[in-house]
């Protein structure tokens, strides 16, 4: 596995693109960065969560619930993604 994989698959990694990835306004970039992270690691619901955040920001909110869900599903007491959920319903 490369070193920029285990970066992505790190707890706080995908945090740390995500806000590097928005500061600069690239959310289709942010999204590839997650979906990546997701071929890599299924599992992890931080990547399904972050990618809901970066398909919200690009106006994919059908998307963005379908990986918030999936985060709940994989993790149950995951609150962000909880919270997450709800703005992508609001909106």
């Amino acid at each position: 596995m490369s070193r920029r994989s285990k970066s992505i698959l790190n707890r706080r990694g995908p945090i740390t693109i995500w806000a590097w990835r928005c500061a600069r306004g690239a959310f289709h970039a942010a999204a590839a960065s997650y979906r990546r992270a997701i071929a890599i690691k299924s599992s992890d619901p931080g990547s399904h969560s972050n990618l809901g955040n970066a398909l919200r920001a690009l106006g994919r909110h059908g998307e963005a619930e379908a990986s918030h869900r999936r985060a709940l599903a994989l993790d149950p007491d995951y609150l962000e993604a909880r919270y997450n959920l709800g703005l992508v319903l609001k909106d």
